[in-house]
């Protein structure tokens, strides 16, 4: 994996074929959690039918990584949390879906050169696949069981301890290993989109 770098058609980055193939099956996972627990639209439009109804069943999701992809608006006030939960949950998970679905059809257009797989991201496609990459961790982050930046820098430290002193499965390691590179592959396309922001005026 190499970090994304900025070129004249956009941004940058190459990939393994086995980290490519390892990638898209797991974005493929949280599209397929997320749209799993879509609520069927209804056969008729949304404006023939009454206010009360639209979004209605909007409920805080059972499970707690997809509670991460569609969190709770407010952690105090638990009405205001599910009111506005059935007003934007229906678009923020089509929004998210979207991403994900962009991101996995960039993975399987990326041409190979030597082996390698060079993923191109466009200008206007980078804070869609950022955001990707984001919801991808959080999934990760979940099953990792990470809930603080302590437990993040918990995970560090077992991946760089010897193998012999890790005591963990090894299933546990390679999904630890996915969220640490993905989460480095994130920061160098967010250093890339950084860098192409307009200067702000000067005094």
């Amino acid at each position: 994996m190499r970090a994304f770098r900025a070129t004249p058609d956009g941004y940058e980055a190459a990939l393994e074929p086995f980290e490519r193939e390892v990638l898209t099956r797991v974005v493929g996972d949280v599209l397929e959690l997320l749209e799993s627990t879509a609520p069927e639209r209804p056969a008729v439009a949304d404006d023939e039918l009454p206010s009360w109804s639209v979004a209605a069943t909007a409920t805080r999701p059972l499970d707690t990584a997809l509670a991460r992809l569609l969190p709770d608006a407010s952690t105090d006030d638990a009405e205001l949390a599910a009111e506005f939960r059935r007003l934007t949950q229906d678009d923020l998970r089509a929004t998210k879906s979207a991403g994900l679905r962009l991101l996995a059809g960039l993975l399987a257009a990326a041409p190979s050169d030597a082996g390698a797989a060079r993923l191109l991201v466009a200008r206007d496609q980078g804070g869609r696949v950022a955001a990707a990459f984001t919801d991808v961790r959080l999934v990760l982050a979940d099953r990792l069981d990470l809930r603080t930046d302590e437990d993040a820098e918990a995970l560090h430290s077992e991946l760089a301890a010897p193998r012999a002193r890790r005591g963990r499965a090894d299933s546990r390691h390679a999904l630890a290993e996915l969220y640490e590179a993905l989460t480095w592959w994130q920061e160098s396309l967010l250093e890339v989109l950084a860098a192409d922001l307009p200067e702000g005026p000067t005094a």
